[in-house]
C-alpha cells in the first residue's frame, strides 16, 4: 500500500513596492522544487482585510515574510506568532532580537558602492536617505560615512524622511533640488536605493548639473528596468536577493526537520557592481560620442553595426 505524503504549503509574503521580491522568490522556488513544496506568493499591498484571513484560508506549514510588510496596516509580527516563520531583511526593532531570518550584509554592499565613488577622487560626497525612516537606510549611511572618514572624506546627508507634515511630491523635489545644488562640485552621491538615486538624477537635470562630470550617482538594488532607462543610465550594486531566497527557504526546511532549532539570522552578500554612465569617468568630449559609447554598452550583443 502506497502512502501519499502531503505537500507542504509555504506562503511568501511581500510588498510589491520593491522589485527585489521577484529575485528573492526565484531563490525560494529553487529550494521549493527540491523540497516538494507548494509556494503561494501574497502581495500585502492587495490585502483589504489584513493578513489573518489569508493565513486562515491557506493554513500554511510555513511562511517567508519580507520585513517591509509590517509597515502595512493589518499585518503585524503577532499575526505570525503561531506560524513557522522566516523573516527577510526585517528590522530587529520590529521582530525582536531573536528570530529566524536572513539579512543582507550592508557592509559588503556599501563598500562596493563607496569604492566606485571614491575612484573618482572627488572632494565632496553626499548620501540620500529613503523617503521613510528605514533601518537599512540608516545602516548604509553609517557605513558609507565610515568608509569615507577612513580616507579623510566627509559627507553631507539628505534626510529625506525628515520633512514637514503632509509634504507633497513637488515640495520634496524642491527640497532635494536645493540639497544637490548646495553640494560642492564635483561630488559623489550614494542613494539609499535605486528609487532615491533616480530622484537625485532628476534633481541634477532640473538644476542643470552634469552627470557624471559634476556629480556621480550610485544606487543600490540594481533594478535593471530602472537603471537601464534613466538618463543617464544608473550605476548600482545589489544585495544577492536570489541567494537570500535560497537561504530563507533552506532555513525554513531546516525548521521543518528540526522544530526545536535555535533562532538564527543568516547573512548574504551582494552581486557584482554594475557600472553604468552615472559614475563612468568621461572626458569632456562631444556628447554624441558619449551617448554612442553608452549605446554600444547597452546593445553590444544585439547585432548592432557601425552604422
Amino acid at each position: 500500500m502506497y502512502t501519499v505524503r502531503r505537500m507542504k504549503t509555504v506562503l511568501y509574503i511581500y510588498e510589491s513596492a520593491f522589485t527585489m521580491w521577484r529575485r528573492r522568490l526565484a531563490g525560494v522556488y529553487a529550494v521549493a522544487r527540491n523540497e516538494g513544496w507548494q509556494v503561494e506568493s501574497v502581495d500585502v499591498g492587495e490585502l483589504v482585510h489584513g493578513i489573518r484571513p489569508v493565513l486562515d484560508y491557506w493554513k500554511p506549514d510555513g511562511v517567508i515574510v519580507e520585513g517591509g510588510v509590517f509597515r502595512h496596516r493589518g499585518c503585524s509580527v503577532g499575526d505570525f506568532a503561531d506560524q513557522m516563520a522566516v523573516y527577510c531583511d526585517a528590522d530587529a526593532a520590529v521582530v525582536g532580537a531573536h528570530y529566524f531570518g536572513v539579512r543582507h550584509d550592508s557592509i559588503d554592499v556599501v563598500k562596493k558602492a563607496a569604492r566606485e565613488l571614491l575612484s573618482r577622487d572627488f572632494g565632496a560626497y553626499g548620501y540620500v536617505h529613503y523617503r521613510t525612516r528605514r533601518e537599512w537606510s540608516s545602516e548604509r549611511e553609517a557605513i558609507f560615512r565610515q568608509e569615507l572618514s577612513a580616507r579623510g572624506k566627509t559627507i553631507a546627508t539628505f534626510d529625506a524622511w525628515n520633512h514637514p507634515k503632509n509634504e507633497d511630491g513637488a515640495a520634496f523635489s524642491r527640497r532635494l533640488d536645493a540639497f544637490v545644488a548646495s553640494l560642492p562640485k564635483p561630488c559623489g552621491i550614494l542613494a539609499a536605493n535605486d528609487e532615491m538615486a533616480v530622484h537625485v538624477l532628476r534633481a541634477a537635470t532640473r538644476s542643470g548639473i552634469a552627470v557624471p562630470e559634476e556629480i556621480a550617482v550610485m544606487g543600490v538594488d540594481n533594478d535593471e528596468l530602472v537603471c537601464e532607462n534613466t538618463l543617464p543610465t544608473l550605476s548600482s550594486v545589489a544585495p544577492d536577493f536570489v541567494r537570500s531566497g535560497r537561504l530563507a527557504a533552506g532555513l525554513l526546511a531546516r525548521r521543518f526537520r528540526k522544530p526545536n532549532l535555535e533562532p538564527v539570522v543568516l547573512p548574504f552578500g551582494s552581486t557584482p557592481l554594475e557600472r553604468r554612465h552615472s559614475t563612468r569617468k568621461t572626458e569632456r568630449v562631444d556628447i554624441r560620442a558619449v551617448r554612442a559609447v553608452e549605446y554600444v554598452r547597452q546593445h553590444a550583443c544585439d547585432g548592432i553595426s557601425a552604422a
